[in-house]
């Protein structure tokens, strides 16, 4: 039996203390910006540019600064490759005035990141993050190791080399509902990325009915190679008629525009209309059988003055 509450008691405490991690690490908070670089460097040459960390907390806030080679995946996703890889690549290229510091209450320190590409450096896209760690005070004091550590947020920087870069794409899809009774007219499509950098297409959607014409736009995302990435816009309304014809007009900096392609939503508010119908249905048989009680009274009203002067004759 005491064995038994020995253990539970154990297991109360060690329940406890994780509990307590978890409500440390949730008070540790960073924030940063810009979130993202998007430069061109030629061979052997330098970018500079600086990195701004708040510490939104009320306690000082350690920094710990850490790099690291990343991948871009199907609708911008990013994967992060690891330390392993962090010797060459983009990740090997980077630097930073200094790779820690404490920041107090409400302060903001600028970090200054340089980025020396070699003059043997593959022309095209290069990927990597500049990911900082919040540590707490008690942490950097050095009394205690673990306990007070707080995730990593992080700038992404994305390279490219300039050079024998390939820039090519297509719109290799684009969908929208065909049926539809009311607006707004949602149209999605997708780039494919065929070269070996990343890009962001530019562009509109002309969407035109029998009667009128509207351009949309959509977000700027980074669609990165070998992958693709969906783009969204809409023509807001609720009531349209009729074939409405959506045309993707895209392009990609620095190659041109890509093939035109399309999409016709056929719109027709059937449950409206289904209902004026109705309406009128209901009015053409009131009508109706109004005016045949008006020809039956009629008619008997003829026949009563007939008898009458039939009487007065006999009479």
């Amino acid at each position: 039996m005491n064995m038994r509450k020995s253990f539970f008691l154990a297991s109360v405490f060690i329940l406890g203390c994780l509990v307590g991690v978890n409500y440390a690490f949730a008070q540790i908070s960073i924030t940063l910006y810009p979130t993202s670089f998007r430069v061109q460097i030629d061979p052997g040459k330098t970018w500079e540019g600086t990195v701004t960390v708040v510490n939104p907390n009320s306690d000082r806030l350690g920094v710990k600064v850490e790099k690291e080679n990343l991948s871009g995946g199907a609708e911008g996703s990013i994967e992060l490759m690891g330390e392993e890889t962090n010797q060459i690549g983009l990740a090997s290229w980077i630097s930073v005035d200094r790779m820690s510091d404490t920041l107090n209450p409400n302060e903001k320190k600028e970090f200054y990141v340089s980025i020396s590409v070699p003059s043997n450096a593959p022309p095209g896209g290069h990927y990597a993050a500049l990911l900082f760690r919040g540590i707490s005070s008690d942490t950097i004091d050095g009394n205690r190791t673990g306990v007070g550590i707080g995730g990593r947020v992080g700038t992404v920087i994305l390279v490219e080399v300039s050079g024998e870069v390939q820039k090519s794409g297509s719109v290799v899809s684009v969908e929208a509902n065909k049926f539809q009774s009311h607006g707004p007219i949602d149209v999605a499509f997708k780039v494919k990325n065929t070269g070996n950098s990343y890009f962001s297409p530019e562009g509109k959607i002309v969407f035109k009915n029998l009667w009128r014409t509207y351009e949309g736009t959509w977000e700027p995302r980074v669609v990165f190679p070998g992958f693709d990435r969906t783009f969204k816009s809409s023509w807001a309304g609720k009531y349209f008629v009729g074939p409405v014809r959506a045309t993707v007009f895209a392009s990609i900096p620095g190659l041109g525009e890509l093939p035109v392609e399309e999409v016709v939503v056929w719109v027709f508010p059937w449950q409206e209309v289904s209902i004026g119908i109705g309406i009128l249905l209901v009015i053409w048989l009131g009508m109706r059988i109004g005016f045949r009680n008006f020809k039956i009274v009629r008619v008997s009203d003829n026949s009563t003055n007939q008898k009458s002067e039939t009487q007065n004759k006999k009479a």
